[in-house]
């Protein structure tokens, strides 16, 4: 009897090869495929986010359904944070996360809780290579490990590992930072959104096209802090979300948010101002360790110092930003604040305005004195200002920082005004090194989320202060309140000087002081409790103040305060060997419990996860093939049918 079957040649393979592939064809067309989300790179995370492997080395797809929960807790100077951000795996699958999330520049990152249902797992401070090397050794033999490792100096990543099918993970991190205080207010500011980072062209030379940004996604977050100012106050506010804010004891304020959420898409800003400004200020917070003395020290000079006597003659740089981020309510804002700063100058003053997006341009080819019809000309520039185009800034800042010897002021200052969409501060940081000489730099930021970064460390290179301003209602007061301060006379080359002994003092260069700016520094040392004398320059006059410190309250922390700033110079010290720069990182970062470029903390549970699925470990379970993936499958069973039957014909 005859079989029904087909033989394996080629008249019965090819047809149903072609059959398959076929197939394969009219089933992608029709049946709809699995959408995948945007693929994007840790660089393109604007606000917190958890992120699953995407489909090429080194992107991502954003993760939906995060939430954030945020408790401050302020004493005087001191502000301790505790961030939780909680995540579920809605995939069949065991998955690896990796969550980044935006902090505070100048924040001492020292704490990781890992909740796991009833499960806590806490963190320690390792070397970076160890820390990873645990981590992924957890990894590797299924267990829940967290990885806290610093991608920027504002931004953190929380790698998370093992993350069973519908598991809740809570990834909880701890820091601490000093407030911002000046001219009689105090400022905290949680970033809760990162403005897009503008990738730079490797010569600074080279037009890009502009920066495509899209729309920030939003997720819900809940607020709550307990703030002691240390010192008589007329109201403590939130700058940009509604809150309701409650008189406590002993000088305290609770603050919570109106709403039961609110959606990430702007920074929280806490906001107090003291009852007297011109008052002067003296805080001390101290921690006695064992083998050393910390203390957080700020003072603020009184009004009647010799500094408001006189007033002196300036030259003063605008640098305006006019890249496609700053398009909108930021260039608005950025346009009322230069009219604003135009309207301070003086006849005897020069000035002079730079504008860049890709390109840059200057309103004269040098600064120029402030005549009635050049500020005419200036209030044109400005109008005519158009936001678009990339954020090439290294150019116009190096002509901002350049002097020309016959424009001769008492005083050289360069404002700039941008949202500091950039990625290559570190060429920037190395430029002002460079090219500062006798100018100071005073930085604007611009919008809901600016690099804070950027322009607070831009700031403390040149000498300078960070204004942050992330509403256009806010142009006037805050504009007026800088540029008064630029108006009124600097002192220059100051030191701080203690009774006792000091073994090291950051920041170690000490910025030119305005009107009712404050010294703020760390110190370590013995027997720091006594006088201290400040002492400092105006113009050809020496200025000298002695305080006599109060009794420091007791706060815990102050230590990693002064280790973080320790670790921020050695970053950025230029003449240090990158191997004696990493050793010395690294054994601040251990000493104080740190997060930092070369350390990292790490959680580990020791329990390996119980899961009956498949170990699917990097990124989310994958849909269809796809109309490639079918049409390959056809071709490929085409090609072993023609290979099979040459071979059955081979050995008949």
């Amino acid at each position: 009897m005859k079989s029904t079957l087909c033989s394996p040649s080629l008249s019965c393979v090819l047809p149903a090869a072609i059959a398959f592939a076929f197939v394969g064809v009219l089933f992608a067309a029709f049946v709809p495929l699995p959408a995948h989300a945007a693929q994007m790179r840790l660089d393109d995370v604007h606000q917190g986010t958890l992120l699953y492997a995407g489909q090429e080395p080194g992107t991502y797809e954003a993760a939906p359904r995060l939430r954030t929960d945020v408790d401050l807790s302020v004493e005087g100077l001191i502000v301790r944070a505790t961030v939780r951000q909680k995540f579920k795996n809605d995939s069949p699958a065991v998955v690896d996360g990796v969550y980044a999330f935006p902090l505070p520049e100048n924040a001492a990152v020292d704490g990781l809780t890992l909740r796991i249902g009833q499960r806590l797992i806490e963190g320690e401070i390792r070397e970076k290579g160890a820390a990873r090397r645990e981590f992924e050794e957890a990894k590797r033999t299924g267990k829940r490990a967290s990885l806290v490792e610093q991608h920027r100096p504002n931004l953190f990543t929380t790698e998370v590992a093992n993350v069973g099918p519908g598991e809740t993970v809570t990834v909880e991190i701890e820091y601490q930072q000093l407030l911002s205080y000046k001219r009689g207010t105090a400022e905290v500011r949680v970033p809760l959104a990162i403005t897009p980072r503008y990738q730079a062209s490797a010569t600074e030379s080279a037009p890009l096209p502009a920066t495509a940004l899209s729309p920030m996604p939003k997720h819900p977050v809940t607020f709550r802090a307990d703030v002691r100012p240390g010192f008589a106050v007329s109201e403590v506010k939130s700058l940009y979300h509604p809150a309701h804010v409650t008189p406590l004891q002993a000088g305290r304020y609770g603050v919570r948010l109106d709403a039961d959420e609110i959606p990430a898409d702007r920074d929280l800003v806490l906001h107090w101002e003291a009852v007297d400004k011109d008052a002067p200020q003296v805080a001390v917070f101290a921690e006695d360790m064992i083998a050393n003395d910390y203390r957080a020290i700020m003072i603020t000079p009184p009004k009647t110092a010799p500094a408001a006597k006189k007033r002196l003659t300036r030259e003063v740089v605008f640098v305006v930003d006019s890249s496609g981020s700053m398009h909108g309510v930021s260039m608005d804002a950025a346009k009322r604040a230069l009219h604003n700063a135009l309207a301070e100058l003086r006849p005897q003053d020069a000035f002079n305005i730079i504008e860049f997006d890709d390109k840059t341009r200057s309103l004269f080819d040098q600064s120029a004195p402030a005549t009635s019809e050049r500020l005419e000309s200036a209030r044109d520039f400005v109008v005519d200002m158009q936001a678009d185009g990339g954020t090439e800034m290294y150019f116009a800042l190096e002509g901002a920082l350049t002097a020309h010897p016959e424009v001769k002021r008492q005083v050289r200052q360069v404002v700039f005004i941008t949202d500091g969409a950039v990625s290559n501060e570190q060429g920037l940081f190395a430029l002002i090194d460079e090219k500062l000489g006798q100018s100071r730099l005073f930085t604007v930021g611009i919008g809901h989320a600016p690099n804070s970064y950027f322009m607070t460390k831009a700031a403390e290179k040149g000498h300078g202060t960070f204004t942050y301003i992330a509403d256009v209602g806010e142009v006037e007061q805050k504009m007026s309140a800088l540029f008064g301060a630029l108006k009124s006379p600097v002192l220059t080359d100051l030191t701080v000087k203690f009774s006792g002994q000091v073994l090291d003092m950051f920041p170690r260069v000490l910025p030119d002081l305005y009107q009712g700016e404050p010294i703020l520094v760390t110190v370590r040392g013995k027997d720091l409790d006594g006088t201290v004398t400040v002492a400092g320059k105006h113009g050809d006059d020496r200025f000298v103040l002695d305080v006599e410190l109060p009794g420091g309250e007791s706060a815990e922390g102050v230590h990693k305060l002064h280790g973080r700033r320790e670790i921020d110079a050695l970053e950025h010290d230029r003449g240090l060997p990158y191997d004696e720069q990493k050793k010395r990182i690294t054994e601040v970062a251990l000493k104080h419990h740190l997060v930092s470029a070369y350390t990292s903390l790490v959680a580990v549970d020791r329990s390996p996860v119980q899961v009956a699925a498949a170990h699917d470990v990097g990124e989310l379970p994958q849909g269809g093939l796809g109309l490639l993936g079918y049409l390959w499958a056809g071709l490929m069973l085409l090609c072993l049918g023609m290979l099979f039957v040459g071979h059955r014909r081979g050995i008949a």
